[in-house]
């Protein structure tokens, strides 16, 4: 198959960047189904992106993927695939909560890649990104759906009962449905890409 879009791209390199997750085999072989079938679907239309205003901490998108392109393979892949895309992602940013850093407002965004609406790939997993600048916490929270995490760059995360820890970049976070989780950056921007089951 001709991966010759970058929604492709990316598609092929996270289905590679997850054979080695350690999350259990029946979920790496749903994503993977999914993966398979959503491979050759279209991008997003051009310039959909253009209708929404960019949040600030997109100026650090480049800083993000410059670090993981430091790790070989898959992951540098997954990298170069963000930044062929980005035109046409939609950003976003999650209301603050009480109690969140104020920082948190203009220190973050999420953005769908697969799923939700384009490309679509059924109705089992819709796969994004989660970018935080330098020394942002993203806040403990929980959700019914299990989820997937790829680290493309560095930054610590949360796991009720584990506490902090630092996977580093390449590495996998795996959460049931309602774990409460979270993460943080460092110095460095911190980027990830997540995978959420909708049937849960």
């Amino acid at each position: 198959m001709s991966y010759n879009t970058p929604t492709a791209r990316l598609i092929d390199a996270l289905g590679r960047a997850i054979t080695s997750t350690p999350a259990p085999v029946g979920l790496r072989r749903r994503l993977a189904l999914c993966l398979e079938r959503s491979a050759s679907n279209a991008d997003q239309p051009p310039g959909e992106a253009a209708r929404f205003a960019r949040p600030p901490v997109c100026d650090c998108l480049a800083k993000a993927l410059e670090v993981a392109r430091e790790v070989s393979g898959p992951i540098r892949e997954l990298a170069d695939a963000i930044a062929a895309l980005d035109p046409q992602i939609v950003w976003r940013r999650r209301d603050p909560g009480r109690g969140d850093d104020p920082a948190f407002a203009d220190g973050h965004a999420n953005a769908f890649l697969v799923g939700d609406g384009w490309p679509a790939i059924g109705d089992d997993v819709v796969i994004g990104a989660s970018l935080l600048a330098s020394n942002i916490t993203y806040p403990r929270h929980r959700h019914p759906p299990e989820e997937l995490y790829i680290v493309l760059s560095g930054g610590e995360w949360y796991r009720e009962s584990r506490g902090w820890y630092a996977p580093g970049a390449g590495a996998h976070v795996h959460h049931e449905p309602g774990v409460v989780h979270a993460m943080r950056s460092g110095d460095e921007p911190l980027i990830a890409l997540w995978c959420l089951w909708r049937d849960q």
